[in-house]
């Protein structure tokens, strides 16, 4: 599977700080991770050769009140090291993709056929894009703080194809794109850093977009990177206007 696996252990709500911290430490180093990788580089973007994925693997912390509550097994994030965009994820023991993605991820060698058969997969009935025919949501309308991570892992670990009363398509769409912007999107700050005002929210005059919540300024990059950063402030909901 992921040629690197990176371990995600959710901690309770009222431990934010734990939260964040591991988050950080997720960020940098897929962030270390991808660079290695890289045959070039290209604007500070580093260039990694096609195939080949990573993994961020998201469980309730052992002794925590949501492994107590929640035993559901792990949610297993699957990210391309070409693009670094997410092609699937793994709850239940399914491997659910994007329509529009392609696996390959079946075990090679003599044993093939026999590992293959354990492999179950199921494809999501809408596109890997952020657009209408995919899960639909933009950088500015999405919310983010520290129990984002929770209620991702509990989407996606009670997701049922069969049954969308448990996790609504357009909650599951919700929840994949929170996956896109967290992980993959937060480590290309580097490069989206000097075009925040023209992609993410700002006006033609250059003003933040204000946001739901009172006292709560700004775009979804500075409160992706109030996280990344430890800021003493929580951004527990910071939604596009």
């Amino acid at each position: 599977m992921g040629e690197r696996q990176f371990h995600f252990p959710i901690a309770d709500s009222d431990r934010p700080n734990l939260n964040r911290s591991t988050y950080i430490s997720i960020v940098t180093g897929v962030t270390s991770y991808v660079r290695s990788r890289a045959v070039a580089f290209v604007e500070g973007k580093p260039i990694c050769v096609a195939g080949g994925y990573f993994e961020i693997i998201l469980y309730p912390k052992p002794g925590s009140l949501l492994a107590s509550r929640h035993q559901h097994g792990r949610v297993r994030l699957l990210f391309s090291h070409t693009n670094l965009y997410l092609q699937a994820f793994k709850a239940q023991g399914i491997w659910h993709n994007f329509s529009d993605v392609d696996l390959d991820i079946l075990p090679q060698g003599a044993m093939a056929q026999q590992h293959a058969a354990r492999y179950q997969f199921r494809a999501l009935r809408f596109q890997s894009t952020y657009g209408r025919k995919g899960m639909n949501s933009a950088l500015h309308k999405l919310s983010v703080s520290c129990d984002s991570f929770l209620e991702i892992y509990l989407a996606l670990s009670q997701y049922n194809p069969d049954n969308h009363m448990l996790v609504p398509s357009d909650l599951l769409k919700k929840m994949m794109y929170r996956c896109c912007a967290m992980f993959p999107e937060a480590v290309r700050f580097p490069t989206l850093a000097s075009e925040e005002a023209h992609v993410h929210g700002y006006t033609a005059r250059g003003e933040r977009r204000r946001f739901a919540r009172p006292r709560v300024v700004g775009s979804t990059v500075p409160a992706l990177e109030r996280l990344l950063q430890g800021s003493k402030e929580r951004p527990r909901s910071i939604r596009g206007d």
